[in-house]
């Protein structure tokens, strides 16, 4: 599929948590998938040749079904665990629970027996489409447990806030790409990040074959359902 034909498919965004899973958890896509990785993460490039995905596969039935709790979970070639979570809605105690996976990953890593510097990093990366902290916020930010003295307590355990509503072309060329890509809407905007890079022509086509798929549309519709529900209960 051409970027040309992106007026015959309607582009199903990768807001959409579903559809973002689809999109990253293909193993035709792992060129893309490491592609944002780099361009979000610390981390050496040698560690994502080999990515394994721990929740391969959309929930069963509709997307009120609770069939997995976080979007994308992987496991890199030296061990380290990738956390990554779709979130275009505030809700309640969305900072608390964004720790409490991460918290719960890393404690999933140890057998009994083992020692704790056997422990691998992990790494969430939330993404989501509104303003998390009430006073300053920025396309990315990188948080980590601290001392009081702003030093760093430990690496083991990392959470990255991606923010959609704060992308704008100051940043690094990748992460403005991606940041664009990832809240794409028209064909207009596609066809403008396609002429980027041939990276990111590549990865625009692979968008289009995710919205042209009929199972993705159909969780697309579901959750468009859903969002219209939801929005009627509260008026």
């Amino acid at each position: 599929m051409v970027v040309n034909e992106t007026r015959e498919v309607m582009i199903l965004p990768l807001t959409i948590d579903g559809i973002f899973k689809m999109y990253f958890e293909n193993p035709e896509n792992r060129s893309q998938l490491r592609s944002f990785l780099m361009a979000h993460i610390e981390i050496d490039e040698s560690d994502l040749q080999e990515i394994q995905v721990l929740n391969p596969g959309l929930p069963k039935g509709s997307i009120d079904d609770k069939g997995f709790t976080v979007d994308l979970l992987l496991k890199t070639k030296s061990g380290n665990d990738i956390h990554i979570e779709m979130q275009t809605g505030k809700e309640s105690y969305f900072k608390e629970r964004s720790q409490s996976y991460n918290a719960r990953i890393t404690g999933q890593q140890l057998k009994a027996g083992q020692k704790y510097d056997q422990t691998n990093r992990t790494i969430s990366i939330i993404i989501v489409d509104f303003d998390l902290f009430g006073d300053y916020n920025r396309y990315h930010e990188q948080l980590f447990m601290r001392r009081d003295n702003n030093e760093i307590f430990t690496k083991m355990q990392e959470i990255n806030i991606i923010n959609l509503q704060r992308v704008d072309e100051s940043q690094c060329k990748n992460q403005y790409l991606w940041g664009k890509l990832l809240k794409v809407k028209t064909a207009e905007e596609l066809e403008m990040i396609a002429n980027e890079s041939e990276e990111m022509k590549v990865a625009t086509e692979k968008l289009l074959e995710v919205s042209a798929d009929e199972i993705a549309q159909a969780y697309a519709l579901s959750e468009w359902n859903h969002q219209h529900k939801m929005h009627n209960r509260a008026l």
